[in-house]
């Protein structure tokens, strides 16, 4: 990523990284010029595939798993007990 698309990723609040694609706290894609050279799965045909499981553990996971499981890019989960207690915490 460049400074520029950090910069754009900053100032329009993106949380979370899926397939190389940006999303925001809600769970929407947040296009960036980043997209357009990205060659890989948008988040939107991942929403619609029936098992997708995601990996991710560590207190600064909670918030982009939160914005992938809010987005339905995930339909399974794989972490480890700390991380799964923050989510069901703040749920």
């Amino acid at each position: 990523m460049t400074p520029a698309v950090m910069d754009e990723c900053r100032e329009r609040g993106v949380v979370a990284r899926v397939c190389g694609h940006h999303l925001d706290a809600q769970g929407r894609h947040v296009h960036t010029d980043l997209c357009d050279r990205t060659v890989c799965l948008e988040p939107e045909r991942l929403a619609g595939i029936l098992l997708v499981i995601g990996v991710a553990a560590g207190p600064e996971k909670v918030i982009p798993i939160r914005a992938t499981l809010a987005g339905g890019y995930v339909s399974a989960l794989v972490t480890d007990e700390p991380t799964a207690r923050a989510l069901l915490q703040a749920a």
